[in-house]
């Protein structure tokens, strides 16, 4: 019986074992965006992104592809515009206080909320 018990446990240490290893080699999972909105600017090639679970507008390059900006928000971005001149994005936001942001698409940065 002893025999038994003890051939059991070594089982339950190298299953254990191996499950902590498996455990340990996934690969991490990529953060979740979340995607709300998209506003795009073909004067100059960007394509602009709400990322509402990140809270962050992310700026796309049309040409090569590629993230060029991350701007962060103070809350979730749920809607985006462009002015007519695209110098200025308006991204709305959410909860806990709503409000606007207007963003100089220039320089990725708030101007303005």
């Amino acid at each position: 019986m002893r025999s038994l018990v003890a051939a059991l446990t070594i089982c339950v240490c190298v299953l254990m074992a191996a499950l902590a290893r498996v455990a340990t080699a996934a690969p991490p999972q990529p953060p979740a965006f979340s995607p709300t909105a998209l506003a795009t600017s073909p004067k100059v090639g960007l394509v602009f992104v709400a990322c509402a679970s990140a809270n962050e507008v992310r700026t796309f390059d049309t040409t090569s592809a590629n993230v060029v900006r991350v701007t962060p928000m103070p809350a979730s971005p749920l809607g985006l515009t462009l002015s007519s001149d695209g110098a200025s994005l308006y991204v709305t936001c959410a909860a806990p206080t709503s409000t606007v942001c207007i963003v100089n698409t220039a320089t990725g940065k708030i101007a303005a909320t």
